[in-house]
C-alpha cells in the first residue's frame, strides 16, 4: 500500500478511536525512515534535515562574533604557547577543528557536527528507552529548535555544541564510570561551565546507587581523579602563556560585589529562561507536577537542582540565555517521563504546543541586551530592503 494511502488510514483510524493522530503522523514518518534507511542512516538523515529545518528558523552565523573571534584564532593552534588566548582553557573543540584540519573560518562546520550528533543522539537514546518512533522523533524535534542548536547555528563559533552533547552522554551513561568521568572531562575541556552540573551529577548518582557507600567512595575517586587531570592541564596551561578569562578573573567580581552582575541584569532573566524553550517549557511543568503526584519527588528534586545550577553562573556571567541552556536536560528528562505515562494525555496536545512554538519569536539575552533571532526568509527580506536585490 502506498504511503499515502497508509498514512490516510491511519489518521482516520486515530480519528474513530480518539487516538492523537499527529502523532501517528510522526510514527509513520520515522518507522518508515527507519525501514528505508535503515536505523543509522535514516539517524543521520533526520539529523541532516533538522539542521537544516533549523537553519531556516534562525538565519546561520557565518561571521566570528564575540568569543567566536577567539576561539577561530584558537582552532589555528590550540597549543600555541608563545601566544595567550582568553579561552585558551576552552580547548577540546578548537583541538578536534586542528587535528581534523578545520582551521580557521571552517571551523564553524564543527560545532554544527557536534549540534547535528546531539539531535541524532537524542532521537537514538529515545528510540531505545521508549516504544514509539514517533517519540523519539517528537523528542529530536524539541531538541533541534531550543537554544540548544539554535544558538550554535546563530552565533558563529560559540563551542557550546560539545558542552551539551557532553553533558547529554555523561547523563545517559552516569551509571557507567568508564565513561561517564571521561565524558565529563571532555565537557571541563570545552567549557568549564560542565562543573556547575556537578552537584546535579552528585545527586543523581547518589539517589540510583544500590549501595550509597559505594556510590559514594566511586564519586570521590572518579571526581578527584577528573579534577585533578583538570587542575594539571590548567596549571600546565597558565604557566607557559597568559589565559584571560582566568578564575581570577571570574572571582575578581565577586570579590568587589557579589551581586554586581545580578544587579546589572536581573530585569531579564525571566526573558532569558523562556528563551531557552519557549513554549515548551510546558513540558517540564507538566512533567513534574505528574512526578510530584506520582510521588518520585527525587526526580522533581534533580530537576530544580539543575536549573539551580545553570543560574548559579549568573552570578559571573551575563549572558543569561546561555547560561540557563545548561539546564537543558529537564526537557529531556520530562519528556522520557511523559513519553513513558502520556500524563494528562501528552500525546494530545503536545504536537499542537510544538507548532505553536513556532510562531513564538526567539530571542536571545545577555545582560541588558535583547536579540531577536531572524529566521533566514526574514533576514534575506531585510538584506534586500537594506541594500536591494542582488542581481540588480
Amino acid at each position: 500500500m502506498p504511503y499515502s494511502d497508509r498514512l490516510h488510514r491511519h489518521c482516520c483510524e486515530a480519528a474513530r478511536e480518539g487516538r492523537p493522530a499527529l502523532y501517528d503522523r510522526l510514527n509513520l514518518i520515522a518507522e518508515k525512515g527507519e525501514a528505508r534507511f535503515g536505523r543509522w542512516g535514516w539517524v543521520i538523515l533526520l539529523a541532516f534535515i533538522l539542521m537544516l529545518a533549523a537553519s531556516l528558523y534562525v538565519r546561520p552565523g557565518t561571521n566570528y562574533v564575540g568569543h567566536g573571534v577567539n576561539f577561530e584564532a584558537l582552532s589555528r593552534n590550540p597549543l600555541d604557547l608563545r601566544h595567550g588566548n582568553i579561552l585558551g582553557y576552552r580547548i577540546m573543540t578548537p583541538l578536534v577543528a586542528y587535528l581534523i584540519g578545520l582551521r580557521g573560518k571552517p571551523f564553524i562546520l564543527l560545532n554544527l557536527f557536534f549540534a547535528g550528533v546531539t539531535i541524532g543522539t537524542v532521537y537514538r537514546y529515545f528510540r531505545a528507552s521508549v516504544v514509539r518512533a514517533g517519540d523519539a522523533l517528537f523528542g529530536a524535534l524539541c531538541i533541534t529548535f531550543s537554544t540548544v542548536v539554535l544558538v550554535t547555528i546563530y552565533y558563529a563559533g560559540f563551542c557550546d555544541a560539545l558542552t551539551y552533547l557532553a553533558i547529554f552522554l555523561a547523563w545517559r551513561w552516569r551509571s557507567r564510570p568508564a565513561l561517564f568521568y571521561p565524558v565529563f572531562l571532555i565537557g571541563i575541556l570545552n567549557h568549564e561551565g560542565v562543573l556547575f552540573t556537578l552537584p546535579w551529577f552528585a545527586y543523581l548518582k547518589m539517589i540510583e546507587s544500590p549501595r550509597k557507600s559505594v556510590g559514594l567512595l566511586e564519586m570521590l575517586i572518579g571526581f578527584g581523579v577528573t579534577m585533578a587531570a583538570y587542575a594539571v592541564f590548567r596549571s600546565w596551561l597558565s604557566g607557559a602563556q597568559d589565559v584571560g578569562l582566568s578564575m581570577t578573573a571570574y572571582l575578581r567580581p565577586i570579590f568587589n560585589d557579589p551581586l554586581a552582575i545580578i544587579k546589572h541584569a536581573y530585569q531579564y532573566y525571566w526573558l532569558g529562561l523562556f528563551t531557552v524553550f519557549k513554549a515548551l517549557w510546558i513540558f517540564p511543568v507538566a512533567a513534574a507536577i505528574a512526578m510530584w503526584k506520582d510521588r518520585q519527588k527525587s526526580q522533581v528534586i534533580g530537576m530544580v537542582l539543575l536549573m539551580l545550577c545553570a543560574a548559579s553562573q549568573l552570578f559571573l556571567a551575563y549572558d543569561t540565555t546561555r547560561m540557563l541552556t545548561l539546564g537543558f536536560m529537564v526537557l529531556i528528562i520530562s519528556l522520557e517521563y511523559l513519553f513513558r505515562t502520556n500524563a494528562y494525555g501528552f500525546r494530545q496536545w503536545a504536537p499542537w504546543v510544538f507548532l505553536f512554538n513556532f510562531f513564538v519569536p526567539q530571542l536571545f539575552t545577555a545582560a541588558t541586551i535583547i536579540e531577536i533571532m531572524h529566521s533566514t526568509p526574514s533576514n534575506l527580506l531585510r538584506m534586500i530592503m537594506e541594500h536591494g536585490p542582488w542581481w540588480v
